[in-house]
C-alpha cells in the first residue's frame, strides 16, 4: 500500500509532466505561481495541482500568529500537501490558502494582494520592459565576451554561439 508521501511524490511527477506538455495547464500554472512567488518552483507546482485558485498560502501556525495574521483555519479545511526534502528525511508539510481562514477578531489581518490595475498598468509595463531590456543586453554582452575569450585562447570551436 502506498504511503501519503509516495502518493504526493507521484502527484508531483504527474504535475511536472503535465506542466511541460499541456499549454493551458502551463498558463494556468503561471497565474498561480505569480500569486505565490515566494514559494519554490516545486511547491508552486504542488499548490497549483491541488488548488489552482490559491491566492496566499501559509502553514497552520503562521495563520494563527497574532503578530502575522491572527486568523484561524476553518473547520474541515483540507491542507495543501508540499514535499519537504530540505532536511535529512523527506516529509510532507501542509499549507492552507487564505480562503481556508477566517478572522479571529478585529485585529485580524488580510494579506496584501497585489494586482495590475488601470492606475499601475503603465508603470508595471515600463518596469517589465526595463528588466527585459537589461536582461537581454547583459545576455548578449556575456555571449560576446565568451566568444572573445574563445578567440583569444584559440579554441577550435566557440560553444557560446553555435553559428560562429
Amino acid at each position: 500500500m502506498q504511503t501519503k508521501l509516495q502518493m504526493y511524490q507521484e502527484v508531483s511527477k504527474q504535475a511536472s509532466k503535465r506542466l511541460w506538455s499541456d499549454t493551458d495547464y502551463f498558463r494556468s500554472f503561471l497565474v498561480t505561481s505569480a500569486r505565490l512567488y515566494k514559494y519554490r518552483f516545486k511547491d508552486q507546482m504542488m499548490i497549483h495541482d491541488q488548488r489552482p485558485n490559491a491566492v496566499a498560502c501559509a502553514e497552520y501556525d503562521t495563520w494563527g500568529r497574532e503578530d502575522i495574521a491572527n486568523r484561524f483555519i476553518k473547520r474541515g479545511s483540507k491542507g495543501i500537501a508540499l514535499i519537504d526534502d530540505s532536511k535529512d528525511k523527506t516529509r510532507l508539510r501542509y499549507v492552507f490558502d487564505f480562503a481556508d481562514t477566517s478572522p479571529r477578531d478585529d485585529r485580524s489581518k488580510v494579506p496584501f494582494f497585489w494586482s495590475i490595475t488601470e492606475e499601475n498598468r503603465q508603470l508595471s509595463l515600463q518596469a517589465c520592459l526595463h528588466v527585459l531590456f537589461h536582461s537581454a543586453f547583459f545576455a548578449v554582452y556575456a555571449l560576446i565576451r565568451c566568444h572573445s575569450f574563445c578567440k583569444t585562447h584559440r579554441f577550435s570551436r566557440c560553444f557560446c554561439f553555435s553559428g560562429f
